[in-house]
């Protein structure tokens, strides 16, 4: 068991953008889509989730992550 119940999970992932494309070609990672990564989610259990960026400053991890956020029934 990872997560308890009524447990709150944070997973960051990156954000598809114009960067970020240039950070892919030259690292060979994917971007993983938002819509994908909540089915996933919601398939382990994982409720209420919502999406955030990161930051309050136009900073590069502000334009290349982005922060899921759920609870564990």
């Amino acid at each position: 068991r990872v997560l308890r119940s009524q447990g709150v999970i944070l997973l960051v992932t990156t954000r598809a953008n114009v960067l970020e494309a240039a950070l892919r070609l030259a690292w060979r990672y994917r971007t993983l889509e938002s819509k994908w990564v909540h089915s996933c989610l919601r398939r382990m259990g994982i409720t209420d989730l919502c999406c955030y960026r990161i930051g309050h400053r136009p900073r590069l991890a502000r334009s290349l992550s982005v922060a899921h956020v759920g609870i564990k029934e």
